[in-house]
């Protein structure tokens, strides 16, 4: 089957899951019960994932296992996927001992109300149990004074802030420190919880906060309510701080990760698909580039004082939609990129969001490959205030055909206004909800590509 979150959701090259026994019971490949084959959907180098895995396992964290596969479905090629080991009875026995405990999945989940209900549980489902869970949360509440015996009978805090320290180091962003998303805890065999890492295809780049709307310093996340608990306190941001740069000295080797790099890039660069050969090209250039500047701009950091981390927790996620947007267009394909998409298409705007008038006659329109392979049509809008709008809309290749395509699952949708003098743009909405409806389409040069839009807005975060 399909699977996947927001970031490795796509309709032409989605990620899989595949049960050897779901139809014939007690059938095994390779003595293998199930396989994780991930797009690396953020990653078009498709090396950040095994790559970071390896970083996660040599810091002496319980990291899966990763290899290449190269992905054929029904004929058609997908091109390189990362096998990742999965989550499960085996993998539990290997690293902590027993699978009696209970495994949980966290999906933007965190150890307060409003994110607890998000940490699923994947195992025992004939018992469920959220008791290791409470047991963390309520440990999370503890005044300063007991807060580290707390959290230490709770779950195994030496181990936390190995893995708090590693997903820094990485530039993993999208785990518990910095986005509150993709781990796993189990409860062990003493009743405290371990953590593990969990999708990690948007590592080896500078981290960034994807609802904050700031740039993180480079050697510290805290947006998960462990982490801004531990460092906020002193002896816990001591601890955290000896442990990365421990981490830099026993599993960030340059040279040994630039040749594995290299290594892995020619193993895999003949079977990337042709449509992500640029793009993959330039990732592998960026990790190599990061590899060896991460080390001296972490521990510039730490050596001027550990800086302040200044966001707060984050609010509850659930949004309500603040407008609407409506839009006819009317291109050919090939036309983006364009300095001046009016040159190239027309269309009409129609809406509006929170205060911001959304219309406009005399809209323009573009649509083209974008460097990962993707399809991609943007329109400016002209407004009455003197500032455009601009839309842009990204989804997969294969969907650039005549016919009606749903925005979630599918496509990338964002709304920005552009200063029309320094073409300065600023994110304005996003529409994750809509449809993009094709009369025409097609990939061919010149070809039309006509129809309408419509979405529901959301603030971005």
């Amino acid at each position: 089957r399909k699977k996947g979150f927001f970031g490795s959701v796509s309709a032409d090259r989605p990620s899989f899951r595949i049960a050897f026994d779901r139809f014939v019971a007690g059938q095994h490949f390779h003595t293998l019960e199930r396989m994780a084959l991930n797009n690396g959907r953020q990653d078009p180098s498709r090396l950040r994932t095994c790559l970071a895995y390896d970083v996660f396992r040599a810091a002496g964290l319980p990291a899966p296992r990763c290899a290449f596969a190269h992905v054929t479905v029904n004929g058609q090629d997908l091109g390189v996927y990362a096998h990742v080991e999965s989550i499960d009875d085996p993998f539990l026995r290997q690293h902590f001992g027993d699978s009696a405990g209970y495994l949980y999945e966290g999906t933007l989940s965190d150890f307060r109300p409003e994110f607890q209900g998000t940490l699923e549980q994947k195992n025992h489902a004939d018992t469920p149990d959220r008791a290791l869970i409470e047991a963390v949360a309520a440990a999370a509440l503890v005044e300063d004074a007991g807060l580290l015996e707390a959290l230490d009978g709770a779950l195994d805090l030496a181990q936390f802030i190995d893995l708090w320290a590693a997903e820094v180091l990485l530039g993993h962003w999208d785990g518990y420190a910095g986005n509150t998303n993709n781990f796993w805890i189990y409860g062990a065999q003493d009743g405290r919880a371990r953590f593990v890492p969990w999708g990690p295809d948007a590592t080896f780049a500078p981290t960034r906060l994807l609802f904050e709307g700031r740039a993180p310093p480079r050697s510290v996340l805290a947006l998960g309510v462990l982490t801004w608990r531990l460092y906020r306190h002193p002896e816990g941001q001591r601890r955290y701080a000896a442990a990365l740069r421990r981490l830099l000295d026993t599993a960030w080797d340059v040279d040994a990760l630039v040749a594995k790099v290299d290594a892995w890039a020619n193993l895999i660069g003949p079977h990337v698909m042709a449509s992500n050969r640029q793009g993959h090209l330039q990732g592998v250039a960026q990790i190599r580039g990061f590899v060896r500047e991460q080390p001296g701009a972490i521990r510039a950091e730490l050596d001027a004082g550990p800086p302040v981390w200044a966001a707060g927790l984050r609010a509850s996620l659930c949004r309500e939609s603040a407008g609407t947007l409506d839009a006819t267009f009317e291109t050919t394909w090939g036309t983006w990129y364009t300095p001046n998409a009016f040159q190239t298409g027309s269309g009409t705007f129609d809406g509006a969001f929170g205060m911001v008038a959304l219309s406009s006659n005399a809209a323009g329109a573009a649509s083209g490959n974008t460097l990962d392979g993707r399809a991609a049509l943007v329109m400016p809008a002209p407004l009455a205030n003197g500032q455009q709008a601009q839309l842009i809309v990204r989804f997969p290749l294969a969907d650039m055909v005549p016919g009606e395509l749903p925005l979630w699952g599918n496509a990338d949708c964002v709304v920005n206004l552009v200063d029309p003098r320094t073409q300065r743009a600023t994110p304005l909405a996003n529409c994750p909800e809509g449809s993009l409806v094709f009369e025409a389409a097609g990939t061919q040069p010149g070809a039309p590509v006509r129809g309408t839009f419509h979405a529901e807005l959301f603030a971005p975060r």
